[in-house]
């Protein structure tokens, strides 16, 4: 009997819900109003919710007055407290991110704010419709220490395991409200990809965002198409942890917004200068991945002449590798190849030979009470197994 793919089923079994949303939300960005509610979805109102959770759209599509639309009036209610969650957050989450921004110019730390913030702050009119759930900033490694003290100040805490390239800090508010900063002192947490990235200058891509603080810089809206379409890839293939679940999928239609967003206020200029990129960085692969999933879900219009250009560019082999394998030795080689300095090598050693807490709860979300030294043997036993099968 052929196996399973248990993504690929779930997948299937989620689509006519994501294919709703996804009209849905075509609806919302041109303006008009929400498709009337499908009689066959009666029977799965709470799947509908959970996958509406998943998208990041609540705000977007109660703006559409669900309501009228016909949906059940406790999905609709749901849908109604998710989104006025969503603007509360977003009011405190300003004032949390903006004072620490104006916190990091102060101390003459150059801060640039990467993926859903600068994108909620420069594309979308209500900032709250981009529903995150943390802030990216990248810092020069350099002054890492100067921004530690700076967090500090500001009523951070540090969270969780230093990454080899990032850390985790969060401010606890009143009303029960968290704010997360994720810190950066390369623009991605992979090696592998940074080192691509970096030889397309992106972080010199930067735009002021007033919006957000007088003083916030954010990157501009090329280097941000680039950083979703990889998160998206990288989501997909190595998976996240989403409320202790453990995903491993990467069309969420929030991208598919922030894409679309893009693409509608790019010059031909700016399409001539994405390819650019695309070659500077050997993310064209990857790029068309994302515009056409774009497309697909929402329509989202790329120039032919791009599109021929974007499937005739080769794609660098290792980025296309690392976001393609699920194999942690493949991954650890292509990291160790990319990463400079020698005691970073040493760390990406150490994390692969002895994980950490927080990777094996993630590995394994369906063990949670296991102990750690258990988990530890878990992993090196599917190692070797499949190791074997290998060389079979």
């Amino acid at each position: 009997m052929a196996e399973t793919d248990p993504i690929s089923d779930a997948a299937s079994e989620t689509a006519p819900i994501d294919g709703f949303l996804a009209a849905c939300l075509r609806s919302r960005l041109g303006t008009a109003p929400l498709p009337s509610w499908p009689p066959q979805l009666d029977q799965r109102q709470r799947e509908v919710a959970s996958r509406v959770f998943f998208h990041g759209i609540a705000l977007l599509l109660w703006e559409g007055d669900p309501i009228a639309a016909g949906w059940p009036e406790g999905l609709a209610q749901r849908l109604r407290q998710e989104a006025a969650g969503q603007c509360f957050w977003e009011q405190s989450e300003h004032q949390a991110i903006g004072g620490l921004l104006e916190a990091f110019a102060d101390a003459g730390l150059a801060a640039v704010v990467l993926k859903g913030t600068a994108l909620a702050y420069s594309l979308y009119r209500d900032p709250a419709m981009r529903r995150r759930g943390d802030t990216d900033v990248l810092i020069a490694p350099e002054r890492m220490a100067l921004a530690r003290r700076v967090l500090r100040a500001a009523g951070f805490a540090p969270v969780g395991e230093r990454l080899i390239f990032q850390e985790m800090w969060v401010k606890r508010k009143r009303g029960g409200f968290v704010h997360t900063i994720d810190l950066h002192w390369r623009i991605d947490g992979s090696a592998t990809v940074s080192s691509l990235l970096e030889r397309g200058k992106l972080v010199q891509r930067t735009m002021p965002l007033p919006r957000l603080s007088q003083r916030a810089v954010g990157l501009d809206p090329l280097a941000n198409l680039l950083l979703v379409c990889i998160n998206r890839a990288e989501h997909e293939v190595h998976g996240y942890l989403s409320a202790g679940e453990k995903l491993y999928e990467g069309d969420r239609l929030i991208w598919a917004a922030d894409l679309d967003a893009i693409c509608a206020s790019l010059s031909h200029a700016d399409w001539a200068e994405l390819l650019q990129l695309a070659r500077a960085t050997g993310t064209s692969q990857c790029i068309l991945s994302g515009l056409e999933f774009a497309h697909q879900a929402l329509g989202t219009q790329i120039p032919e002449d791009v599109r021929a250009e974007l499937l005739r560019l080769p794609g660098a082999q290792d980025l296309m590798t690392y976001l393609s394998t699920r194999s942690t030795l493949v991954r650890l080689r292509l990291e160790i190849a990319s990463t400079p300095r020698r005691i970073d090598k040493l760390r990406h050693l150490g994390r692969a030979l002895a994980p950490q807490a927080q990777m094996l709860r993630e590995r394994f979300p369906d063990h949670p009470r296991w102990p750690i030294a258990a988990l530890r043997a878990r992993r090196l036993v599917e190692g070797l197994l499949k190791a074997m099968r290998a060389q079979v």
